[in-house]
């Protein structure tokens, strides 16, 4: 069973080892940024971003010791659009280390459903900028890991077409397991084709789990969403539940990314969607939280106090929504 070894820490950040060591090196980061857009959907648009971005910052500070020595000129930051924007690595890394000659890259990325798998149907813009001796820093949501498994492919072809080298791949996300499942599978296909090193992998918070089936909780999006139940969590992130009732009943802990960043009022209606729903479906307070989190003697099990809180929750997004 993985476990976490703390690290290292600084004022605004702490990083915890996934033990035990793996092919690739597998962290989890909390930060008071992060925390804050995990628990509260609420904070939308750009607000989203800067928080974001922050622990980001507070991330590389943190591993300074290890990123700083890769140097400028060898990096290419590889965004898939449009959820990878919101990472802001491209500028963080200069804000952390200075960098200033750094490479970007871009893919387009669109998945969709067929029966019970998930394929990309969107990735015709693709505009690379490689090193010779590429390590590729990526920021991204993951689920399915579709996008992730898609885009490291072209991005094998084209340094195979343009002769150029990958070193290693560094991910930051808020993601779940798939994502070390396909960082491994091209850790080998890597260390075949190139000269290659390591692959880090950094997430936020935890590493969380993605529903397989609409029965593995009352209202959930399978493939989707990513939840708190039994994912391997920061102490830190952890121990946040317990300041607002409302926290650990959130359907995602991310919902939609690009939404919540660009499209704001479509975020906010899908979470005033799910507390509709929720308010609808006769559980008590108890058995939701027991369902989403875990047993607390302290939440009643009544089913006003759900529709208390769902109504309280609605009345603060649709003002949110309304400009309020």
């Amino acid at each position: 069973m993985d476990k976490l070894l703390k690290i290292k820490s600084s004022p605004k950040a702490v990083a915890y080892e996934i033990s035990p060591r793996q092919k690739i090196k597998r962290y989890i980061v909390s930060t008071p940024f992060t925390r804050s857009i995990l628990n509260k959907p609420e904070i939308i648009g750009f607000d989203y971003v800067k928080n974001m971005r922050a622990g980001v910052l507070e991330t590389l500070k943190l591993f300074s010791n290890q990123f700083e020595k890769y140097g400028d000129k060898n990096i290419s930051v590889l965004h898939f659009l449009r959820g990878g924007l919101n990472f802001g690595l491209f500028n963080m890394l200069n804000f952390a280390y200075g960098f200033n000659r750094m490479n970007a890259s871009f893919i387009t990325s669109q998945r969709y459903k067929k029966h019970t798998d998930w394929f990309i149907k969107d990735d015709q813009y693709r505009k690379f900028s490689l090193p010779d001796d590429a390590t590729i820093f990526i920021g991204d949501v993951l689920a399915t890991g579709t996008t992730l498994d898609n885009g490291l492919e072209i991005l094998r072809k084209q340094c195979l077409s343009e002769d150029k080298n990958i070193r290693r791949v560094v991910m930051f996300t808020i993601g779940c397991s798939r994502a070390e499942e396909i960082l491994e599978k091209y850790h080998a296909i890597f260390q075949k084709n190139f000269d290659y090193e390591e692959t880090i992998i950094i997430y936020f918070e935890g590493r969380f789990v993605v529903p397989k089936s609409k029965n593995d909780f009352t209202i959930c999006l399978p493939g989707t969403d990513l939840v708190k139940k039994n994912a391997l969590l920061t102490p830190e992130f952890a121990k946040s539940q317990s300041e607002k009732v409302t926290y650990p009943l959130e359907r995602c802990v991310v919902y939609d990314v690009g939404a919540r960043a660009y499209d704001c009022m479509t975020h906010l209606d899908d979470v005033i969607d799910y507390w509709r729903k929720l308010s609808h479906t006769g559980m008590t307070l108890k058995e939701i939280y027991e369902e989403r989190w875990r047993s607390d003697k302290k939440i009643p099990n009544s089913t006003a106090a759900l529709k208390k809180i769902c109504k309280l929750r609605l009345e603060f997004l649709k003002g949110l929504k309304n400009g309020k």
